[in-house]
């Protein structure tokens, strides 16, 4: 193993939560679109608003971890 695992395994952790919070945005985002009921739909939409805050939470994450990387 190299000296960079950890930080490789950290690296891949995050664009994993990355893109797992992506997958659930656009899952909420369809079932919102598809939706016909308007109480439902605010449903689907609620919790698609909250998946996006969740993804700009993972986003931030990996940049940060990014610029640390790139300042040692």
């Amino acid at each position: 193993r190299s000296t960079l695992f950890p930080y490789t395994t950290l690296f891949r952790s995050l664009e994993n939560l990355v893109m797992n919070e992506y997958t659930e945005c656009y899952l909420y985002y369809s079932c919102y679109e598809d939706e016909k009921d308007p109480r439902i739909k605010k449903i689907w939409e609620q919790h698609f608003i909250e998946e996006i805050s969740h993804l700009h939470k993972a986003a931030e994450l990996l940049l940060k971890d990014r610029k640390s990387t790139r300042l040692n």
